[in-house]
């Protein structure tokens, strides 16, 4: 992306540290969403995190997990030992982390501080998860009628979506997870959230109704690619032109204003 002209710097304020320009035409660029979800949890993990004067700590989701399994009622069912110690190449299903970074997760914490049974600093750590809760659902957007209004498309009504991306970008740029290191999942949170946020601003000029945030991810690209790919092998042209459709492809995909449900 820096051959094409994206400087790829969070710290640069200029649009081209996300996008870059074919044609006259500014293409954003949005990473993969659920992969920076769990590149942030296996920091988390490794390295705990500092927010100012907030200690972040993967011991207070252990310390959670071994007092709730006890329950005969859970406060969270779906959290497993394998959410906890990460057994060997589970640190790649998505749903291992976002189940971490749950309301239900959150909200069950926040209620064993309230009852003694986790340490009031655990109360940060709580937070922390309920804030990338909600920050994954606007980016992870699928349908219209969602009982989750952060888990609906963005629209030109959308003001207070855009407003907590637009509030989370001071918060991801004071994550600390050590001294004098950036992992590449904190500033990718960031320039894809100035992304979206550029897509969403543009909407009135493109004529689109939604963007179907969940559209940019990963896993419809790669279906977006094997179709291309047979296409291309069935016409025996070389499959380096991908370099050239790909950006093209990835921003058409969400912006098709296609979404499930009732409008």
């Amino acid at each position: 992306m820096r051959t094409l002209g994206a400087s790829l710097k969070a710290d640069d304020p200029t649009v081209m540290a996300h996008s870059f320009a074919v044609d006259g035409k500014i293409i954003p660029i949005v990473f993969d969403v659920p992969h920076l979800v769990k590149s942030v949890r296996n920091n988390l993990k490794r390295h705990g995190l500092k927010i100012q004067d907030k200690n972040i700590s993967w011991s207070h989701l252990e310390t959670f997990y071994e007092n709730d399994k006890k329950n005969t009622v859970r406060l969270a069912p779906k959290l497993t030992e394998k959410h906890i110690i990460l057994p060997p190449f589970m640190n790649m299903r998505v749903r291992l982390a976002t189940q971490v970074f749950s309301h239900t997760v959150a909200a069950g914490m926040k209620t064993m501080v309230d009852l003694g049974r986790l340490p009031s600093e655990a109360l940060d750590t709580a937070l922390f998860f309920q804030d990338m809760n909600r920050l994954f659902d606007i980016l992870n957007s699928r349908t219209i009628g969602d009982k989750n209004p952060w888990r609906r498309p963005l629209n030109m009504r959308s003001a207070v979506q855009v407003k907590v991306l637009e509030e989370s970008l001071p918060w991801i740029s004071s994550w600390s997870f050590r001294p004098r290191f950036i992992p590449p999942c904190q500033w990718g949170f960031s320039l894809t959230i100035r992304s979206v946020i550029l897509l969403w601003n543009s909407m009135a000029n493109i004529n689109l109704k939604f963007i179907c945030t969940a559209k940019l991810n990963q896993d419809c690209i790669e279906v977006s690619l094997h179709m291309r790919c047979w296409r291309l092998i069935q016409t025996g042209h070389h499959l380096s032109i991908w370099a050239t459709w790909i950006p093209h492809a990835q921003t058409q995909h969400a912006l098709q204003g296609e979404v499930s449900g009732s409008s």
